[in-house]
């Protein structure tokens, strides 16, 4: 919702045309010894499954950049966001967005990080009513 309107002030009416991720998947990696390997593997799979490459497709890597404490990306945690187009026979194609998380680090984002990202993309206070408390029981 938040995205739609600022493509609509940005770009024109209805904005829905500039989105990325119209449907979403979650893959989540299990921790361990071979977490790192997991994670890469599933990278190699999915890039593989959705032809992603430059000019098609695109892949934000935030466990690249975890740890880097100068700019905005320390403020993402360590995550793997790639952008495909979902094609299916008899359908048209439609943009999504996977994303691969740690199954740990996925835990401690979800029961903290959350709420602060909320409280960034909120038009306004009153539109948080409420929000926090769904976060925190997550």
């Amino acid at each position: 919702k938040a995205k739609t309107k600022e493509y609509v002030e940005e770009k024109s009416w209805p904005g829905s045309e500039y989105l990325g991720d119209c449907l979403r998947a979650m893959v989540v990696c299990r921790g361990g010894k071979e977490s790192g390997d997991m994670i890469y593997q599933t990278w190699l799979q999915l890039k593989e499954a959705f032809c992603i490459k430059k000019g098609n497709g695109r892949l934000k890597n935030n466990f690249a950049t975890a740890g880097v404490l100068k700019g905005e990306k320390h403020q993402k945690p360590p995550d793997m966001l790639m952008n495909i187009t979902l094609n299916v026979e008899g359908c048209m194609p439609m943009p999504a967005e996977i994303q691969v998380h740690h199954e740990g680090i996925l835990e401690l984002k979800e029961s903290r990080d959350h709420l602060l990202y909320e409280i960034y993309r909120a038009e306004s206070i009153s539109s948080l009513q409420g929000a926090g408390q769904a976060s925190n029981n997550t």
